[in-house]
This record gives structure tokens, C-alpha cells and sequence, in this order.
């Protein structure tokens, strides 16, 4: 594995780009791969740095160019810090601390290499994510972050209690109080001793009220 000052050096690599030995990938091709990229970063190359890209931001990168935000996002970067590591799938990560005037802009990639030709993919930033990086694995942290707030994210706003009600069919009190009404057929004393009557009725008279007569009647 050649040093890093030494691929710097072999490279031309702009020295605002920092990766020290002991956070730099185990492979040649991986360092190389890493420096050139970072290079492209500091110096501005668009173009450079679109062909190591992936497709996705390719599409952003494209973007920034156009609306001017690329170049007013590189001009003033200072310093570029690298620390590379492993994502908890094991896919090969860099993460670029971006020294911008007078703040710093963290991003993590992910990437690989296939047929000698470098690929990085942007991961997700969290929140904040520059005042949370701790310990000695800042990538293993920002992926925790970031399935933190994955998680947040999916609980719902809100709690919804549904008012519950009981349909239950309830029987209803029988009568065994032996009052009311008589069921038809019944004489239960005092009535009018009509057999199969109806509760209430009162037995006819023999001479039937006669309708009254008006105008209009005969």
C-alpha cells in the first residue's frame, strides 16, 4: 500500500485535501479513488467529478452547475477533511468534513470500485449531524443518527383513541310485578266481563249514538 503523501505527491493532488494514513482505506485503488475525488472538490471540477459520481447525483451535480450553486459552494472551501470506514452493510464509506469560510459541511458517501473505475453515492445527512459525530467511528454514529431519525419518522403524528360502544344485545326485565294491562280474553274483575274483549273496550249499548244531523245530512 503506497502512503498517502506519497500518492498526494504522485497525483498532484491539492494539498486542501486531508486524509490521514490512519483513516485512509487498505487499498491502493481505494486511496486513489478517494484523493481524486476530494481533488476534484477542492479544485472545483465539475466535470472531473461528474464521471466518479452516481447516476442520481449526477442529476444534482448537473443542477448545481447550472444554477450557479457548484461554484459558490467551492469557492470558499479551505480545507477538506477525509475519514474512510465501513457502513454497517460493509459497503466502503468516506466521510468529507468541507471547511467553507467560517462553518463546516459534513457528507458521507458511499462507494465502490468495479473495472478500476470509481462510483460514490451521497448518504442521507441527519439533522444536525455535525454537533452529534463523537468517539473514534464517526460513520458507525452517522448511520446510527440516521436510522434514529428513520425511525422517529415513521411513528405517527399522533395517538387516535376511538371511542368504543357496546352493542351487546341485552335481554329485557320480564313483568312479574302482576299490574298493567290484561291480555286480551281476560276478565281479571271490575271489567266488563266481555270474553276474548280487548283491554279497555267498554261492552256496546243496545241503542247505538245516533250521528248528528246538519246542513248537508238527511
Amino acid at each position: 500500500v503506497t502512503k498517502i503523501a506519497d500518492l498526494m505527491t504522485q497525483l498532484n493532488i491539492d494539498p486542501r485535501v486531508n486524509l490521514p494514513e490512519a483513516k485512509a482505506p487498505i487499498t491502493d485503488p481505494e486511496r486513489i479513488a478517494v484523493l481524486s475525488a476530494f481533488d476534484a472538490f477542492a479544485r472545483g471540477d465539475s466535470s472531473r467529478l461528474k464521471g466518479m459520481l452516481s447516476a442520481p447525483d449526477q442529476v444534482e451535480l448537473d443542477k448545481l452547475v447550472e444554477n450557479g450553486g457548484w461554484a459558490q459552494a467551492t469557492e470558499d472551501v479551505s480545507r477538506i477533511d477525509l475519514r474512510c470506514g465501513k457502513a454497517p452493510n460493509n459497503d466502503s464509506c468516506v466521510l468529507a468534513i468541507f471547511h467553507v469560510a467560517n462553518h463546516f459541511e459534513p457528507q458521507l458517501w458511499s462507494y465502490e470500485i468495479a473495472a478500476g473505475t470509481p462510483e460514490f453515492e451521497a448518504v442521507a445527512t441527519p439533522p444536525n449531524v455535525m454537533t452529534l459525530l463523537s468517539g473514534d467511528d464517526w460513520i458507525t454514529t452517522w448511520f446510527g443518527l440516521w436510522a434514529r431519525d428513520l425511525e422517529i419518522a415513521m411513528l405517527p403524528d399522533e395517538e387516535v383513541t376511538i371511542p368504543q360502544t357496546d352493542f351487546t344485545d341485552k335481554e329485557e326485565p320480564s313483568d312479574t310485578g302482576g299490574g298493567g294491562i290484561a291480555p286480551a280474553g281476560d276478565d281479571p274483575g271490575g271489567g266488563d266481563g266481555i270474553p276474548g274483549g280487548s283491554p279497555g273496550k267498554r261492552k256496546p249499548t243496545s241503542n247505538p249514538v245516533k250521528a248528528p244531523k246538519g246542513p248537508g245530512f238527511k
